[in-house]
Parts: structure tokens; sequence; C-alpha cells
């Protein structure tokens, strides 16, 4: 029962994700492939929503390393600064325990996982710091690595409104 409960959460939090930009008519040339060879690209996801194939599903956005809808380039380690769909990116690595009992005690529901390039995750969103004044604590948006739920924030909001601090096992 456990199980099938974690597996719906699961699914209707990739729904959501797959929806959220379903008919914006752009996506990102698939550049990734899962260990099953199929393409990382959010028709595939969709199909997999679509279909209820909770075990692709989360092979396709374990095997994820760029946004469906960003075509320009991504967040990494080597270049520490990116400038994404929605503005300046950097990254930060910390104990994410805090702020996934913080999105539960929202009544948000995902289960806290590391994809497999790095990025912290809260269901199917990548988890990021960033002004709460400009984000609330929730807001889901678009990165260059995926879509992302605002779950923390830092020192560096008030001097960066804009900016984005997303969590990675970097």
């Amino acid at each position: 029962m456990k199980k099938t409960g974690k597996i719906l959460t699961v699914l209707c939090a990739m729904l959501a994700a797959a929806l959220l930009f379903i008919g914006t008519g752009k996506e990102a040339k698939a550049e990734e492939y899962t260990k099953s060879g199929v393409a990382v690209t959010l028709e595939n996801l969709t199909n997999a929503v679509s279909s209820g194939d909770a075990a692709l599903m989360l092979e396709i956005l374990d095997a994820q390393t760029r946004s469906f809808t960003w075509d320009g380039k991504v967040l990494s380690a080597r270049a520490g600064v990116n400038y994404g769909p929605n503005g300046k990116e950097v990254y930060y690595n910390m104990d994410m325990s805090a702020r996934v009992e913080l999105l539960h005690d929202m009544g948000l529901t995902g289960d806290y996982w590391v994809r497999a390039d790095g990025c912290k995750m809260f269901g199917s969103y990548i988890m990021v710091a960033a002004n709460l004044t400009e984000r609330p604590l929730g807001t889901i948006l678009e990165t260059s690595l995926g879509t992302a739920i605002v779950a923390d924030t830092g020192g560096f909001a008030s001097k960066n409104p804009a900016m984005l601090d997303i969590a990675v096992e970097w």
C-alpha cells in the first residue's frame, strides 16, 4: 500500500511538470538517453505519464540534464554561473532535509532524491533557493537544468533578487 501511494505521488508530480510545458511548442533537442535507450524528451515523458509507465517516467527524469523548454547554455560545476530562462543561476550543496520537511509542512507531496547529474530533487522538481519576495516557497519555475521548485533562500537573495541557487551534489 505504501509503495502504491509513493508511485501515485510521483505520478501526480510528474504529470503536473509535464503539463506545465505542453503546448509551448518549444522543446530542446534531445541529447541524452535513458539506460534503456529512450530519448530524454518532453514528448517521451508525457507519453510515459499518459500510459502510466512509472518506471519509464523515473528513468527519463533521472537521465534528464537540461530543461525540456530551454535551448541555451546549462549550469554546470565547471562553469559555476549560467544565465538561464529565469536569470542568473549558480549552485550550492547542503543538507536539504529541513527544506523537504518545510515543503511537506506546506502540504506539498514529493520524495527527496538526487538525479543522476547531481541535481537535488523534490518529486519531479529540482530544488532551488530564491528571493522569497520575488518567488515564494513552492513557486514552480524553469531553470536551465529543468523544472524547479523554490525550497530555500539565502544571503544572496537581497543583493540578487532574480538569481536562483540550484541545489546539487557537485
